[in-house]
């Protein structure tokens, strides 16, 4: 028997963690997996007005909030709200955190630590159990005390059951784009924001909205505040991609940020829109998505696109509450430094986001080319890098731009199967299984030993053929110290029982043969043969379906590589309509929509490429 027998948190909190104990207890029923008997006692120390009767001795912080506006003290208050302490006396464990956010955390990796829980995704039957661990000792800490997720949950499921898979692999919030939910009905707004409050989660708005803020109706009025192209204000324009020259097309332009009577009409939006969504906790400023799609009037020129959005962020400062954090990002044509010094602003998180990798180093390996992401402008930038170790030349120099304006750096990831490689240097992202826990895991302890504390996860769901990346990810912002190799045993074990011994050294196999780019038919062979033996479990029908998967791509691939243009052209056919009648099976455990994308991009890439046309669909 699982419960909670006492707790001082907020009624709707209680029932949600009784929620996750009532899912373990029925999915471990279905599994014959025996359970311990534990009581817990949860107290939140940030919602205790008085002593609690019976608390053990425990070394949590009660949490302090921030005297002051600086992003970096709430960084340390939002820790002190995470924190917790295990104390076990008889058959009941004390979790003993610092506020609502800690006790639903406590609760949540005591479960896995004390019956091998893994949410292996969003639906009950992703419940999966492994080896269980001892409890730690001390006081539990996140790595990062912001960790958030954008991007969309499996086809099949709502919002609300995405919201929950997210707490309880202990990310920390989500993000929304201003019009999406200024969109929302009052109704559906309040229906997640009650999931958000009882799991103690926090809430980013913004993103990309300048279209929201600056309504293209303002431009038969006020022409000047749009860009300038070739000499004419216009709202959109074309734009060239070194790289991808097929790719060149027509994009939303940049407003022209120079304009001072601008910046103040959307600086007075965005505080209204603060203002109209109290609920609002960070307020993101992001461009128009896009690269060379800036303002070229003179004035705009005389300054790079990042110090233009750093001006709105220092606007929009002004006019909102004092401890409101604003967000910015740094991608694409933003990559570029400041060229003088900025205001600093303790309010202000400079995200850098280390975009269309191919994950074959870590960003901070040494060996890396010259730099050349973010050195052109105001030329057309590059937006693919061509190695992701001048990420980590990035990160340096920005790191003294930070220090300068006092901001607190953030990472934005994405997943190794986010986007279609457009340079076609590769074809590793669609074959998933992609990238290794080990470089999110380093990396996730390089960024932390330099002061980043805000990290996002910008990925479709992906928990095909398992969930084991999308785990990590997760888990590496969580807790970076822990080893990836033990955890993926550990998740492997969970997954296939005593067969996952065998699973993790076979789908590692096939893993470095893709990562190589050889032939990975032998391994699928053994793959096959694993999966096979370890009969009908649900989980083995996702692997069967991977592996047929991985046949057509790869004999798509191969006659693509080989220049056959017209052989690749009909294997990635039969791949797409292979793909949209299985896809369905897998709705649930991952977001088909977004996979079908990557074969369908590519026969309209091949195809293109055959007739000798240009694509003019790019989007980022």
């Amino acid at each position: 028997m699982i419960r909670i027998v006492s707790g001082n948190l907020p009624d709707a909190t209680l029932a949600s963690l009784r929620g996750d104990i009532e899912v373990v207890v029925r999915a471990a029923r279905q599994r014959r997996v025996r359970l311990p008997h534990v009581e817990f006692r949860v107290v939140s120390l940030e919602h205790a007005q008085e002593p609690v009767p019976g608390i053990p001795p425990h070394a949590v912080v009660k949490p302090r909030p921030p005297a002051s506006a600086r992003f970096r003290e709430r960084c340390a208050w939002e820790t002190q709200r995470q924190s917790f302490q295990f104390l076990r006396r008889g058959g009941t464990l004390w979790v003993v955190a610092g506020g609502l956010e800690g006790a639903v955390h406590g609760v949540d990796e005591a479960l896995e630590r004390l019956t091998g829980v893994f949410w292996g995704g969003v639906q009950e039957e992703d419940t999966l159990f492994g080896p269980c661990r001892p409890l730690p000792r001390g006081v539990v800490t996140p790595s990062f005390p912001y960790r958030f997720r954008d991007g969309s949950g499996p086809t099949r499921g709502d919002e609300e059951q995405f919201l929950l898979w997210l707490s309880r692999t202990r990310h920390s919030g989500r993000v929304y784009a201003s019009h999406g939910w200024a969109g929302l009905s009052d109704a559906e707004r309040a229906r997640i924001l009650a999931l958000f409050r009882a799991r103690g989660m926090h809430i980013v708005v913004g993103y990309h909205a300048m279209h929201y803020f600056l309504p293209e109706g303002e431009f038969t009025k006020h022409p000047d505040w749009f860009g300038m192209r070739d000499g004419l204000r216009v709202r959109k324009g074309f734009v060239e991609l070194p790289e991808a020259p097929h790719l060149n097309a027509e994009l939303p332009i940049q407003p022209c940020l120079s304009n001072r009577e601008l910046v103040e009409f959307l600086s007075d939006r965005m505080a209204a829109h603060v203002r109209a969504h109290p609920e609002i906790e960070i307020f993101s400023i992001w461009p128009h998505d896009g690269v060379n799609n800036w303002c070229q009037c003179p004035k705009c020129l005389r300054r790079t696109p990042y110090e233009m959005m750093y001006s709105i962020a220092i606007a929009v400062a002004k006019k909102t509450p004092g401890r409101l954090p604003i967000e910015l990002i740094a991608y694409a044509n933003t990559l570029t430094l400041p060229r003088r010094r900025l205001p600093p602003c303790e309010r202000i998180i400079s995200m850098l986001c280390v975009y269309l990798r191919h994950y074959r180093h870590r960003i901070y390996d040494a060996g890396g080319p010259e730099l050349k992401l973010g050195t052109f402008y105001p030329k057309p930038d590059l937006v693919n890098p061509v190695d992701e170790r001048e990420y980590g030349e990035v990160f340096r120099r920005f790191q003294k731009v930070w220090r300068q304006t006092r901001n607190v750096p953030g990472i934005f990831e994405y997943g190794g199967t986010k986007w279609y490689d457009e340079t076609f240097r590769s074809d590793r992202q669609r074959f998933l299984y992609h990238p290794r826990n080990t470089i999110r895991f380093d990396e996730a302890r390089w960024y932390r030993d330099r002061g980043v504390a805000y990290m996002y996860m910008c990925s479709s769901f992906g928990a095909w053929p398992d969930a084991v990346h999308m785990l990590g990810a997760a888990r590496a912002t969580w807790d970076c110290d822990e080893d990836p190799d033990t955890f993926e045993r550990r998740y492997y074990i969970a997954l296939a029982r005593r067969h996952g011994p065998a699973l993790c050294r076979t789908v590692r196999r096939v893993r470095d043969l893709l990562d190589a780019g050889t032939d990975p038919n032998r391994a699928l062979d053994r793959l096959d043969a694993v999966v096979r033996r370890a009969g009908t479990a649900g989980w083995t029908r996702r692997y069967r379906l991977w592996v047929r998967y991985l046949r057509l791509a790869w004999a798509g691939h191969v006659a693509w590589r080989a220049g056959d243009l017209h052989a690749a052209v009909r294997a990635e056919r039969k791949l797409i309509a292979w793909c949209e009648t299985m896809m369905p099976i897998l709705d649930g455990h991952h977001n088909s929509r977004v996979f079908l994308s990557y074969p369908r991009i590519h026969e309209q890439r091949l195809q293109a490429r055959i007739e000798g046309k240009l694509s003019h669909d790019y989007r980022l």
